[in-house]
């Protein structure tokens, strides 16, 4: 809630974090650890690569490092690709683009593209290595005990130098390279050595006529080691012998004035802060630094000594380090500082925020309170009040100057000062935190009090004037008081309201008229002179007609018909249609509770947090947040504690400090980095980037799912936005979030990923960065396997209407059988009916019984054709398919029997058979089996007859028994052994077997069923 936010920002108004402070370094430090991923916090040294990669060596392992994520090489047992140890003393890129890496005893080089390590043989066993080079040439040199070695490009092999240019007698340890002369500067034990080449001893022409006194007091110091040219060509070495007790001393001779300087004593050198110095570097702005064991120091020239920045563990964007092993300068002016404890960076040219804490003229101390307000008076002086040390002075460059308040007020240095104003004749109103107005009057250098009744007691926040010259005060418990004569001699001051919260701001827009901010009462529109309300805006954001919380703690005039509100987020009000829109961590602005507003020059809105600062182009929604990196020492801003002074610049106050710059130097260059894809995966499993971007591009399987670029600018701080479209999925360009694109699922196709970056001024690169994607879809998804399937599936459809003829040629055929078959029992029964019927005829007048024996004959015959033609009808129709249609039919054939020859038959059928369906030829087959066998025992005599039909798969058993007592056995016999039955069982593949016995026989018929 923003009434919690504001107790927090009271808070820290009146405590603040330390009464005072010594004057700290320029120089703004931000650190990574292994809390950032570092492999350790020992670090030895960092260089970047063309692409904008910085390559750490550290005590564990070589990493790469894209801005914001790290990527780890170690050393892995058996793996010979991999570097031979996790200490890496050096690291060197040379013209070639090689990365070298330098052990103790070993060297290789590194490719950056596969990540694979190659060793590279030394001619002799070593020690240890020191130093690895570039002659002029562009040898690559390396110094290792006492001797030189250059890479043999032909055998791949470092082999022994011969030094052609040194003295007999003298031992190289240390060689610096002058790129620009050409010139060899050679440290050892007995001396140093300057010469014009690498292979003449011929000292160079700047030595000519020197006098042997200056060039013994350089080149004859014992001991030297970590010799350096610096750009201005004066020549820099370190004498130590270590363990001798002794602190080291730093010699420079300078060519042009013929001069030695020696510089000691760089810190007290005692047992509790012993020293020792590793290396010399010097920054592209030309400041030399030397650093090494508990020595940090860069060359200040207007003091002509070394200052040591110490280690300071407690310092907010400070340094801290037992020893500084390496420094380093990217193309960018970032200096890398490598140490024991962590990785630190500087841009002293990137730091265009100037923190400023408060002093007093010829004071060192320095006060941290927080301040209340800023003022620039109309001598362009800049007051800054505090809560608790009254108020600073300073001119335009913010050197601090003598305040005449605190000059007649004895009690100046402690002074609560609230809300603070230059009225339009002059004076200047300062309201502290018992209810009093100091009021300064520059016209006659006094100023007096005024201690109105109606203010008594209250903490004063606010002091405004509007358009019609009337003074509004704002306090801590929500009154409001004005007074419409402050230009008077003695102004009076007058309730105008006491019913509201605290009073956060007093606002008064480009018409003059006030607006009022309190902590939970809302926002006020009051007229100018009157204070009549004009408007009042609540919490209401549901339907855009109010705050997003109860309060605001700034009000400012955008626009003619916009204004901007700090209710926690930004709540933008357009005054014509009285609609809110907002601007909040939903729309991806930094964290919320903004305490103060300010609009700058270019029209850009700066936004400060009770921890954080950022600049924002409401019209684009584009912002970018400001940090230690870019000077801000305390992030903490206050409440109406920022203004925009005359020239252009704005200050705005901390709960510590304040700050101060130029926004136009930070509004980034006119060109804008592109973005680059440094990280790809898929799953847990990480791809080469280089071999995919050299390619242009990644192939994946339709099975490869949860793919994550990661993304970059390579820049050092990074200030820049990075948009995507996946052409092929995405419709509109994406803002990438947390610099990773993450895709659970990409559907097999063809895809374009595209990236460009845009700046807060919403200014895009001028290139895009793209890379082809190809989902490789499964088998049975390529062309090739419809192809094949449209073959098989016509194969099988040619099949099934090859089998659906087949089926209906057989049972064309069957028919035709059948057809052939009823056509021969009807021709027989017709031919033999024929003969009866004429032998009938013939025997009618003559012998009349023979005659009724024949047309018997012909009735029964008739009665037989007719059943015959009856069953071959039912059989060929599909609805008696069916085991109980088959069953029925059988059965009436068999009561038809029963009653004709009177003899018992019990037919039984288990529900298996019964569920059964038959084809046709099947069923027409054992129907007739059926029959003839059950007709046949009957009529021989065969009695008691039991029919049992089962299904045994896959044949359908019928078995029947019946009493042969009164049977004429031989008759049976006969019709058993027919022709006919003989076929048809062939027919059908079906089995018959008998069995007799004394009193009965019977015989089972097994048929299959397909």
């Amino acid at each position: 809630m923003l009434k919690s936010t504001f107790s927090t920002i009271f808070f820290l108004l009146f405590c603040g974090l330390s009464a005072s402070s010594q004057s700290a370094s320029p120089l703004v430090f931000s650190r990574i650890t292994k809390q950032d991923g570092l492999a350790t916090n020992s670090v030895l040294q960092t260089l970047r690569d063309q692409q904008g990669y910085l390559w750490i060596a550290s005590q564990n392992g070589l990493q790469r490092y894209d801005g914001f994520r790290f990527l780890s090489f170690r050393h892995l047992p058996g793996d010979s690709t991999t570097i031979p140890r996790n200490t890496i003393n050096h690291i060197y890129f040379d013209r070639k683009q090689r990365l070298w890496l330098l052990f103790d005893k070993q060297a290789g080089i590194f490719n950056t593209s596969n990540f694979h390590y190659t060793s590279i043989p030394i001619s002799r066993p070593l020690n240890m290595i020191r130093k690895i080079t570039e002659l002029g040439d562009g040898r690559v040199m390396m110094i290792a005990d006492n001797r030189q070695f250059v890479f043999n490009e032909q055998t791949k092999r470092f082999d022994s130098l011969a030094m052609g240019a040194l003295p007999k007698g003298f031992i190289a340890s240390d060689i610096a390279v002058d790129t620009v002369s050409g010139q060899y500067f050679f440290a050892g034990k007995n001396g140093s050595f300057i010469a014009q080449s690498f292979t003449s001893s011929r000292l160079p022409a700047d030595f000519a006529g020197l006098k042997a006194a200056v060039a013994d007091s350089f080149l004859s110091v014992k001991n030297s080691r970590h010799p350096f040219i610096s750009t201005d060509g004066k020549y820099w070495l370190v004498s130590w012998l270590p363990f001798s007790g002794t602190a080291p001393k730093l010699y420079q001779f300078d060519p042009a004035l013929r001069t030695v300087k020696l510089f000691e004593n760089f810190r007290p050198y005692k047992s509790d802060s012993y020293y020792e110095i590793w290396s010399l570097f010097q920054q592209q702005n030309g400041t030399m630094w030397i650093y090494g064991m508990g020595l940090f120091a860069y060359y200040d020239t207007t003091r002509n000594q070394f200052v040591n920045i110490a280690s300071d563990p407690l310092r907010q964007s400070g340094i801290e380090y037992d020893f500084v092993v390496n420094m380093y300068e990217d193309r960018y002016n970032n200096v890398w500082v490598c140490s024991n404890k962590g990785l630190y960076r500087f841009n002293a040219d990137a730091q265009a925020i100037r923190t400023i804490n408060n002093q007093r003229p010829g004071d060192t101390i320095s006060m941290l309170k927080p301040v209340s307000a800023i003022l620039e008076t109309d001598k362009h002086e800049i007051w800054v009040s505090t809560w608790g040390s009254g108020i600073f002075s300073y001119d335009s460059l913010f050197r601090p100057i003598s305040n005449p308040v605190k000059a007649l007020d004895k009690k100046g240095n402690t002074l609560h000062v609230g809300g603070m104003i230059q009225l339009r004749n002059g004076d200047v109103w300062m309201g502290n935190h018992m209810g009093e107005i100091v009021v300064y009057k520059p016209s006659d250098n006094s100023f007096h009090q005024l201690a109105p009744e109606s203010l008594k007691g209250e903490r004063i926040t606010q002091i405004r004037e509007d358009g019609k010259g009337v003074v509004w005060i704002g306090t801590g418990n929500g009154v409001i008081a004005k007074s419409t004569n402050a230009s008077d001699a003695t102004p009076v001051i007058e309730m105008f309201r006491n019913d509201l919260s605290d009073i956060m701001k007093l606002y008064t827009d480009k018409a003059g008229n006030l607006w009022v901010g309190t902590a939970n009462s809302g926002v006020l529109h009051l007229e100018a002179g009157s204070g009549k309300l004009l408007h009042e805006y609540k919490i209401g954001a549901e339907d855009g007609t109010g705050l997003l919380n109860e309060g605001a703690t700034d009000i400012l005039h955008y626009n003619d018909s916009t204004y901007i509100m700090a209710s926690d987020a930004l709540c933008i009000l357009n005054i014509k249609t009285g609609k809110f829109r907002y601007l909040s961590a939903a729309n991806g602005l930094p964290a919320e509770h903004v305490t103060t507003l300010e609009l700058d020059d270019q029209h850009y809105l700066w936004v400060g947090l009770d921890g954080g600062l950022y600049r924002l182009n409401p019209e684009k929604e584009l912002f970018v947040s400001f940090n230690g990196e870019d000077g801000i020492t305390n992030d903490i801003f206050q409440v109406d504690a920022a203004v925009r002074l005359r020239d252009g610049r704005l200050a705005m106050g901390t709960s510590k400090n304040f700050i101060v710059f130029d926004p136009a130097k930070l509004l980034g260059a006119d060109s804008v980095p592109g973005a680059f894809i440094t990280g790809i995966s898929i799953g847990d499993r990480g791809i080469l980037v280089d071999s995919v971007l050299e390619e242009g591009k990644l192939q994946l399987s339709y099975n490869d799912h949860q793919l994550q670029f990661s993304l970059s600018t390579l820049q050092f701080p990074d200030h820049y936005f990075i948009y995507f479209k996946l052409d092929g999925l995405d419709k509109d360009w994406k803002q990438v979030t947390n610099d990773e694109i993450v895709y659970p699922y990409l559907p097999p196709g063809d895809y374009t990923l595209k990236l460009k970056t845009r700046n807060s001024m919403g200014l895009e690169s001028v290139t895009e960065s793209s890379l082809t994607i190809e989902v490789i879809p499964p088998f049975w998804r390529t062309w090739w396997f419809y192809l094949l399937l449209a073959l098989v599936l016509g194969s099988i459809l040619f099949w099934l209407d090859h089998e659906r003829i087949k089926r209906k040629t057989a049972m064309l055929q069957m028919r035709s059988n059948i057809a052939d078959d009823l056509y021969k029992d009807i021709n027989t029964a017709l031919g033999n009916i024929t003969i009866l019927s004429e032998m009938a005829k013939k025997k009618a007048d003559r012998e009349p019984e023979k005659s009724k024996e024949f047309i018997e004959q012909i009735n029964t015959k008739s009665q037989n054709m007719a059943l015959a033609m009856d069953d071959i009808l039912w059989s060929i129709d599909p609805q008696n398919d069916s085991m109980k249609n088959f069953m029925l039919r059988f059965r009436e054939y068999i009561d038809a029997l029963k009653i004709q020859y009177n003899v018992q038959i019990d037919v039984l059928i288990d529900h298996k058979a019964e569920q059964l369906q038959l084809k046709m030829k099947t069923r027409n087959g054992a129907f007739s089996l059926f029959k003839s066998g059950i007709t046949n025992v009957v009529k021989t005599g065969g009695t008691n007859c039991r029919i049992h039909i089962t299904y045994d798969k896959p044949e359908i058993v019928y078995t029947l028994d019946y009493d042969t007592a009164e049977m004429e056995i031989e008759r049976h016999t006969n019709l058993r052994q027919r022709v006919e039955l003989t076929e048809k069982l062939k027919e059908l593949h079906a089995r018959l077997e008998y069995r007799s016995g004394k009193s009965g026989a019977g015989f089972v018929l097994k048929i299959p069923v397909r």
